[in-house]
């Protein structure tokens, strides 16, 4: 019998498998391929943004983004994913970290957020990524819990061996 916490490491490691697997059949190496084509725009506009609240609100006069091809980042995200639910799926606190860098990626390029806050209702998908990033979350917590617990019993043990 599988352990629980394994089958639902697994349960998300599928959805950001089969996210990685729709980016890799639409990638081309040397084009960057559709999934790249379909990324292109959106992250044009998440850079302009980025650089519009910089130069606005932060008052970075000049400020502007490294310029990064669309394929590279398309081929980073792509790693993050992989290695990180690999990770996850070993039950290593890293690969949440990593797959929540890639949440963190996706979200803005997957959702205009500035036109969230005009919409009655918001998009389920959405929520559904909030969700395993809570999830992702509560993870990472209960590891650093289990963790210090670990120490404390260690310290614990190890000052009634001394005496």
């Amino acid at each position: 019998m599988l352990p629980s916490g394994f089958v639902g490491r697994l349960c998300v490691v599928l959805l950001f498998c089969t996210s990685f697997y729709v980016k890799y059949s639409g990638f081309d190496l040397e084009t960057g391929g559709t999934t790249t084509a379909e990324i292109a725009p959106k992250l044009a506009k998440v850079k302009s943004d980025l650089e519009t609240v910089a130069q606005t609100q932060l008052q970075l006069e000049g400020f502007s983004l490294p310029k990064i091809q669309d394929k590279h980042f398309v081929m980073f995200t792509m790693g993050v994913e992989s290695i990180g639910s690999a990770l996850f799926l070993l039950d290593y606190s890293v690969g949440a970290d990593l797959l929540m860098l890639d949440i963190l990626l996706s979200v803005p390029l997957n959702y205009d957020l500035s036109a969230l806050k005009h919409q009655t209702s918001i998009p389920s998908l959405f929520l559904k990524d909030i969700g395993i990033f809570g999830s992702l979350l509560t993870y990472k917590n209960m590891k650093d819990k289990l963790r210090i617990a670990t120490k404390h019993a260690a310290a614990v043990a190890g000052g009634k061996k001394r005496r």
